[in-house]
């Protein structure tokens, strides 16, 4: 319950011994992998030794920078070996996959890696990186380590604008209040409007976005993403990409739309402050 303290069962002093073990265990094996590292030991039994770590403690940097370091002398040692090679970097995206899967889906380190992997090695790119995308995604909405990664792939595979808007559109279907997919389906708008299409990929965004804010009007969600549209237009209108009447006429329906939600739902927490808001937005492209 909200504004309730919630009591923390006390830890017992079996329980407290036992973190003390664990505790002391990662400390010795974390002095082990950095004194290999230290004395630029490139051995298999260190580089296996830094998996170990790496899962125990995968905001360790150092071990990550170690295993960059590893691999490049791999590469540049084994130029003619490019079968080894590309299975030590499918290791690589295993250990990152079972780390984010089953550790730490937020740790920059581990996302960090695996992208440089890619960089690396863009063979290893698949339909599968975005797939484990979308079932992150699924487990939480909002990650946005994921979400950017996401992005970061649909760039190396060429992904065309309509696959990744339909990807956000998904997103949004399954969770009206996923405030990450408007975010960079703004984003993706931002990129596709030119002077042809301006005005018809506006309205249409504004017409699925009002659909929302019908379904949900206290969706705060839905409300940031009109406010980034209707800046959107002012912006398009002073750069002379959309003509400033159909820029003007475009926010003034809105608006018009607004009152009529109003009168509907007059309760909205979030309409008049926003209402008042693209109104002002308005008066400065007429």
């Amino acid at each position: 319950m909200h504004g309730r303290l919630r009591r923390v069962k006390e830890k017992t002093e079996e329980e407290l011994n036992i973190e003390r073990v664990k505790a002391g265990k990662l400390k010795e094996a974390g002095l082990s992998v950095l004194a290999k590292i230290r004395s630029k030991d490139y051995s298999l039994e260190a580089y296996q030794l830094t998996s170990i770590m790496a899962k125990l403690n995968p905001d360790f940097y150092t071990v990550w920078n170690y295993r960059k370091d590893y691999l490049m002398q791999r590469m540049g040692n084994d130029e003619n070996q490019q079968d080894a090679i590309q299975n030590l970097m499918k290791k690589e995206m295993e250990l990152t996959e079972d780390i984010i899967r089953n550790k730490d889906p937020k740790c920059y380190a581990v996302w960090h890696h695996r992208r440089w992997v890619f960089k690396q090695c863009p063979s290893l790119l698949e339909q599968r990186e975005l797939s484990l995308c979308e079932a992150l995604l699924k487990l939480d909405q909002r990650n946005f380590h994921c979400w950017n990664h996401w992005m970061l792939i649909c760039n190396m595979m060429n992904v065309s604008t309509e696959e990744r808007l339909a990807f956000t559109m998904k997103r949004i279907e399954e969770n009206p209040s996923n405030y990450s997919a408007w975010h960079f389906r703004c984003e993706l708008i931002n990129k596709t409007i030119t002077e042809a299409n301006a005005e018809s990929v506006l309205k249409e965004e504004l017409d699925l976005n009002l659909n929302g804010l019908y379904t949900e009007c206290d969706d705060q969600s839905a409300w940031y993403y009109l406010r980034s549209l209707v800046y959107l237009i002012v912006k398009f209108v002073k750069s002379g990409v959309l003509a400033k009447e159909k820029g003007v006429a475009l926010i003034s329906n809105e608006l018009e739309a607004l009152a009529e939600l109003e009168e509907a739902a007059p309760d909205c927490i979030y309409l008049t402050d926003f209402k008042t808001e693209i109104e002002h937005l308005l008066h400065t492209i007429e």
